[in-house]
């Protein structure tokens, strides 16, 4: 079943409240004392949570895409996701393999994901290689080439993954809840796609798609490690900092309202 996720889990040790509505869902802080190694600031209205930790080698950062199933529709489900996975594939200054290679050689690693109520592309790597590991993930976030050949065989492996759940009786049945719970509510969009829209997108939808919703007004960076300020602003400020600022309102899903609903489904499975 699907639910609504908290969006720090970066921020372990810390509870960050959030300025305004404007920029996500908001937490309360704890009544203690301020905390002076956690700062939040903006550049260029992109939200960046700091959270140093001077006891670690080790520097992680997620970027949030804020909306999740919201900016969907029934024609574009898995559409942020088929973008991010594809991304992978190359970018402009890392073409084809060497993006992966370059990423693997100094031991770094960018994931990405698509929720509910939004989307993560993280990063993951030691201090003395995090200059180096940024310029290949503001490239891959910025630039990625999305050739056809990339962006097909990407929908694919997707559209595979999509058939398995058919075959898994667990999932199966989260899935056909899902189609129940969340009729006409936008948890019933899939964020990972179906099979139909997956195949009818191309890389000019993906581009499309990216320069309408990638703003920063829209985004969130939490930043995890023994890092300074002055350094996150610099390389943000050069990189995804140079998204339009745009004018995003994050707004809570609509209300679920409940209804009587029912489903049966018969399949031929390999257990019981």
């Amino acid at each position: 079943m699907k639910r609504l996720a908290m969006i720090a889990p970066l921020a372990m040790a810390s509870v960050v409240a959030f300025p305004s509505t404007t920029r996500g869902p908001a937490f309360s802080a704890p009544a203690t004392a301020a905390d002076s190694s956690t700062t939040d600031f903006e550049v260029n209205g992109l939200h960046i949570i700091l959270r140093k930790n001077s006891a670690t080698d080790v520097v992680a950062a997620n970027l949030y895409l804020l909306g999740g199933v919201q900016q969907l529709t029934p024609q574009t489900h898995g559409i942020e996701a088929l973008l991010l996975a594809a991304s992978g594939r190359g970018s402009h200054r890392f073409p084809g393999p060497t993006l992966r290679q370059e990423v693997a050689r100094l031991g770094s690693e960018i994931t990405v994901g698509a929720g509910e109520d939004f989307s993560t592309y993280g990063l993951k790597s030691i201090r003395s290689t995090f200059d180096s590991t940024w310029v290949l993930y503001a490239d891959r976030l910025l630039n990625p080439t999305l050739t056809a050949a990339d962006v097909d065989l990407v929908k694919s492996q997707m559209i595979t993954g999509l058939r398995q759940v058919d075959i898994n009786p667990d999932e199966l049945l989260n899935r056909l809840a899902d189609s129940v719970t969340f009729v006409g509510h936008p948890y019933g969009l899939a964020t990972e796609g179906t099979e139909q829209s997956l195949a009818a997108m191309s890389p000019a939808h993906l581009r499309e798609y990216m320069q309408r919703t990638f703003v920063t007004s829209r985004m969130l960076l939490v930043v995890v490690g023994n890092v300074d300020r002055p350094k996150i602003e610099q390389l943000v400020r050069t990189t995804i900092a140079t998204f339009p600022k745009g004018n995003y309102i994050w707004t809570p899903p609509t209300p679920l309202v409940g209804k009587k609903a029912s489903v049966v489904r018969q399949v031929a499975l390999p257990t019981n």
